[in-house]
């Protein structure tokens, strides 16, 4: 790692936690998403189907809040170099 790259790091704003969601909050998202489905879906859908919409998008929900908490530090370096082929050829 570079001089440069790790200054970089050091002068990174610390990563800012993401506000939290609510109970309540994911209840009436997962609500009017599945209103979306009903919309689109629901005289193709039985019983058994919306119950299943529902069941995974209280999952996505959860899952999302999940990735919100873990916090990123955008100056970490690449895994791999971007490199074209003229930067190859010499």
């Amino acid at each position: 790692m570079s001089d440069q790259s790790r200054e970089a790091i050091r002068a990174a704003p610390a990563p800012q936690a993401y506000p939290s969601l609510d109970p309540d909050s994911a209840t009436a998202i997962n609500a009017h998403l599945l209103q979306v489905v009903m919309i689109r879906y629901g005289g193709k859908l039985s019983d058994r189907q919306i119950a299943q919409v529902k069941a995974c998008l209280e999952i996505q929900t959860a899952h999302a809040e999940t990735l919100h908490r873990f916090a990123l530090v955008n100056a970490d370096e690449p895994a791999f170099l971007g490199l074209t082929i003229e930067d190859h050829a010499t």
